[in-house]
């Protein structure tokens, strides 16, 4: 990308057509940046299981005096 980048202000300072050079960074530009949208919505009312409270999840010593 630091390349293309380059390529692009090389030719823009020396006055030729850059367009080419600058539709190769933007579309590696928009590449690694990504989408512009949220995380996916959680459901507080998904399934529950009752094994969270179970013997296993208890710890064996150092509790509290």
């Amino acid at each position: 990308m630091l390349v293309k980048f380059v390529k692009v202000k090389l030719w823009e300072s020396k006055g030729f057509d850059s367009t080419a050079f600058r539709q190769d960074f933007n579309n590696i530009w928009d590449a690694l940046i990504g989408k512009d949208v949220g995380a996916p919505k959680l459901s507080t009312t998904g399934p529950w299981s009752n094994n969270q409270y179970g013997y296993a999840n208890v710890p064996q010593a150092s509790w509290p005096q």
